[in-house]
């Protein structure tokens, strides 16, 4: 079980960077292409409605296909998430489409992580491995934005997508190779 927990502190941490280096932008991202600060709190208000929701339908589906198929379930959301932004500019794609499907990735993804953290930790050491799990999450967060400017600033919107897939396509094999 101690490995295992370690490869959930880890896989918190790809995944934090992962989004960190995005998601403080994408509301910035979406100004930028022109859609209004309405739209933008609509995409917002959606995608935690749908997150809500994912955790409902989330685990009734669990029961069939088990945690880890539905985390499985949730990488293909999440890519179509991130691809859909980045061509966003070049479609017509409704952007509430997206919110839709990141809250479904959101409720699919968290609903058995939060599970395998509950199974995988001792009873007595569940303090501490919160707090481990929590501070690899804050540390992505603290620098991924800064990456993440950096990125955009110098190469683009384009580049921080795909930089971001790369994270996302390593915590997904993380999944597929050490959860159950």
């Amino acid at each position: 079980i101690k490995r295992e927990i370690h490869y959930l502190h880890f896989h918190n941490l790809i995944r934090s960077i992962a989004f960190s280096l995005f998601g403080i932008f994408i509301p910035i991202y979406l100004l930028n292409l022109g859609y209004t600060l309405k739209s933008v709190f609509t995409y917002f208000l959606i995608l935690q409605i749908l997150t809500f929701a994912a955790f409902f339908f989330g685990y009734y589906l669990a029961k069939k296909i088990g945690y880890r198929g539905l985390i499985l379930t949730s990488a293909p959301l999440v890519i179509a998430t991130i691809v859909l932004l980045q061509i966003l500019s070049s479609t017509h794609i409704s952007v509430y489409l997206i919110a839709v499907i990141a809250g479904l990735e959101n409720g699919f993804y968290w609903l058995p992580i939060h599970s395998f953290f509950t199974k995988l930790t001792e009873k007595k050491k569940k303090g501490t491995h919160l707090s481990n799990y929590m501070i690899f999450g804050q540390l992505a967060g603290l620098f991924g934005p800064l990456v993440g400017a950096i990125v955009a600033t110098l190469f683009g919107f384009k580049y921080l997508f795909l930089a971001v897939l790369i994270f996302i396509i390593i915590y997904i094999c993380m999944v597929n190779n050490y959860f159950y």
